[in-house]
């Protein structure tokens, strides 16, 4: 009788066991899910072509701050591991022509309150300096930043406007443009 009485209760635990880690499993999915605006659920998906800006560090010292990271031309480098600049303060990338090989681009960022303020800081900073331009945790190339231009008429009529220096690839160029405005909505959701 005792054994029919455990076994009940272990069938019945393993039952509300299995139905809620269903109910689980579908809130989960729900919530990987978007609504478009005529009732359809799409799958969302997680930022591609993530840009960030991070100093080159040429002889590593603190292993928490820095790491090795590789290259598109298979040679490592170390970096510090906070970006000075991410995707979440790229409001927009448009492109530009490269002057020295056209079929190549140059990388025009729209850069919201915050990146502007640490582009304005780390282009200071860095001077003369190169970063590493890196697109999901590979460093596609290193550049130098250019410093803000201020106009003399008006200083107040700084745009947050940057440009990066190519030549970068038409393939990359065109991804990191057509994905630069979802990865910017993905990182501000909740505003």
């Amino acid at each position: 009788m005792l054994k029919k009485l455990f076994f009940c209760v272990f069938v019945l635990t393993l039952t509300l066991g299995v139905t809620s880690c269903k109910e689980f499993l579908d809130e989960v999915m729900e919530m990987d899910t978007e609504e478009e605006s005529d009732g359809n659920k799409k799958k969302k998906t997680p930022p591609q072509y993530v840009l960030t800006v991070h100093e080159i560090v040429k002889y590593p010292k603190a292993q928490s701050l820095e790491r090795r990271i590789d290259s598109y031309s298979n040679q490592p480098l170390y970096v510090n591991v906070n970006a000075f600049l991410h995707s979440r303060n790229i409001e927009k990338i448009e492109l530009k022509p490269n002057k020295k090989e056209p079929e190549f681009y140059d990388l025009v960022l729209h850069l919201d309150r915050r990146g502007f303020l640490q582009w304005s800081m780390f282009s200071i900073q860095f001077k003369g300096r190169h970063m590493a331009l890196v697109i999901d945790g590979l460093c596609y190339r290193r550049f130098i930043p250019k410093n803000l231009a201020v106009a003399d008429e008006n200083p107040d009529s700084v745009e947050p406007i940057v440009e990066i220096e190519g030549p970068i690839d038409p393939v990359t160029a065109m991804h990191l443009k057509n994905w630069s405005v979802k990865n910017y909505k993905h990182y501000h959701k909740n505003e």
